[in-house]
């Protein structure tokens, strides 16, 4: 394969990973997401884990919960 087309794909995987974070709910089937949104909420990812396993991975719907 030529450089251009690891570059293509490296900028592909770059987007895929940002796009995350302005997603409306948590995938928790990352790592490195719960790791970051753990972070945002102030908890632990076994918090965030379990906050969502309950309510579901909505972002307002973690931080409404977590703000109670």
């Amino acid at each position: 394969m030529c450089s251009h087309v690891y570059q293509i794909i490296s900028n592909m995987r770059y987007k895929q990973e940002v796009n995350w974070m302005d997603s409306d709910n948590i995938n928790m089937e990352e790592y490195y997401v719960v790791e970051y949104w753990a972070s945002q909420f102030d908890v632990k990812p076994e918090v965030l884990k379990q906050v969502v396993k309950e309510i579901g991975p909505s972002v307002d719907g973690v931080r409404k919960y977590l703000k109670k």
